[in-house]
Parts: C-alpha cells; sequence; structure tokens
C-alpha cells in the first residue's frame, strides 16, 4: 500500500486588480508563477489561510479554483508536511509546517574522536540517540 498525501491547491489566474493584494497572497503562502501568470500554492496551506484567500477572490470577483493534488512520492509528501529550521552550524529543529509545532530536536556534538548527535522527540519527550 503506497502512502498518500492530499492537499488543497487554489490558483487564480492574473486578472486586473489582483496585483493590489499580491502581498497578502504571498503572505498567505502563495507564489506567484511568471510562466502560467498565475497565484498557487505547491504544498499545504493552513485551513484559515486557504478559507481567507477564497473571501478575497469572492470579495473582489476574482476566478480561482480550489483542487485537490495527491502525492505519493514519500520525499515530497515529507517536504510537504515538514520543514528544516538551523539555529546554528549543530543544531536544527524539525517543524510541523501545518501545525506550525516543532516536531524534532537535532543537536550534534563534536568531540574529539567521536562525533554524537541528539535527536529529541519533542511531542513525546524522548531521546533517540
Amino acid at each position: 500500500m503506497k502512502t498518500k498525501y492530499i492537499y488543497n491547491k487554489i490558483t487564480i489566474p492574473e486578472q486586473k486588480e489582483l496585483y493590489r493584494h499580491k502581498n497578502i497572497l504571498i503572505e498567505l503562502g502563495l507564489i506567484f508563477d511568471n510562466m502560467k501568470r498565475d497565484y498557487s500554492n505547491n504544498e499545504e496551506i493552513s485551513n484559515e489561510a486557504l478559507e481567507e484567500i477564497i473571501w478575497i477572490c469572492k470579495k473582489n470577483n476574482f476566478n480561482y479554483e480550489v483542487k485537490e493534488i495527491e502525492i505519493t512520492d514519500k520525499d515530497i509528501i515529507f517536504q510537504n508536511l515538514y520543514t528544516l529550521i538551523s539555529i546554528d552550524n549543530n543544531t536544527f529543529f524539525i517543524e510541523n509546517k501545518k501545525q506550525k509545532k516543532k516536531v524534532l530536536s537535532i543537536l550534534i556534538n563534536e568531540e574529539v574522536g567521536i562525533d554524537r548527535i541528539n535527536i529529541i522527540d519533542i511531542q513525546k519527550g524522548k531521546l533517540l540517540t
């Protein structure tokens, strides 16, 4: 059984007066594609952000399309769900994008002859080294 990941993709084609809302659309997670001439999200955005984008489109009579995108590639699924935050060269966090919560803490200790990596599951409070 393949792992599936489904998210809602919203696409707003370029149209008159849309440029006035470009900053808020970018803040809400949309990216402008110069080739296709539209705004869309390539990864999951929160339901609140999606609802706000739809509200902006309805209020201003902008055309938009929402469709479900299904992904089965595990690497792309991971990239859509989590982000790596670098604190310094030896400290990292893995954060859940949708919940905005840190999931794992990774600390690299460089000692003479031995490098130790400490991984802490923040949600369960377990050391995974």
